[in-house]
């Protein structure tokens, strides 16, 4: 099949030729070839050992950390905004720490958290209309 495509094309020559022609009308053929075929790759039926099967595992262990650490910067800051609001709630009495504790509530919920000092908050916020 090889063989019968170069002979069509007046051998290597020709291969090469028409190979040349195409990159001088589209100069960035090569690399959209490359990143199709990229692209296209299984990771899966690579050989072992192969640097892109190495590289595809890193990938693949570099996405599972990152998501782990997402998951704990959440947590991280779910408590951090927690805290704050316990101390502003149960902290300093003499002072009324609405505005605050709404802020910090705000952002809990962005986090989408539910836990008993949200409804803590919400019973503060009640209390001191």
């Amino acid at each position: 099949m090889f063989q019968t495509f170069l002979a069509g094309f007046g051998g290597v020559g020709g291969a090469c030729a028409l190979i040349t022609l195409l990159l001088r009308i589209w100069p960035g053929a090569l690399d959209a070839l490359a990143t199709g075929l990229y692209a296209h790759v299984r990771p899966e039926r690579l050989p072992y050992d192969s640097p892109l099967s190495q590289h595809f595992a890193k990938t693949r262990t570099l996405g599972e950390r990152t998501a782990k650490i997402d998951d704990r910067m959440d947590e991280l800051c779910r408590d951090t905004i927690k805290n704050t609001i316990i101390s502003l709630i149960y902290g300093d009495q003499s002072h009324d720490h609405s505005e605050a504790v709404r802020y910090e509530l705000a952002k809990l919920e962005k986090l989408d958290a539910q836990c008993w000092i949200v409804n803590a908050a919400e019973k503060y916020l009640e209390d001191r209309q």
